[in-house]
């Protein structure tokens, strides 16, 4: 993250199984307040590219506990 600017790259990549790529994403994005929210956009962005190439099951990794343990949330 830029933190002058406040904009971030995001970088998403879709793996099988056997973790060979089948598809990936870069993308900028504006107007980021800080790194828990860069972390959040980049989830959103990454659950979006999945359902976008058409897949019902979407495993993540991340950096931000708060982040992670709000999408395990069944709340």
């Amino acid at each position: 993250m830029e933190r002058k600017e406040r904009n971030m790259d995001c970088g998403v990549i879709v793996q099988d199984s056997i973790r060979s790529v089948l598809a990936a994403l870069s993308k900028k994005i504006y107007g980021i307040t800080d790194p828990e929210h860069a972390e959040a956009i980049a989830a959103s962005e990454a659950a979006m590219f999945g359902y976008d190439c058409g897949f019902n099951f979407v495993q993540m990794e991340g950096d931000a506990n708060s982040i992670i343990n709000a999408l395990n949330s069944s709340e």
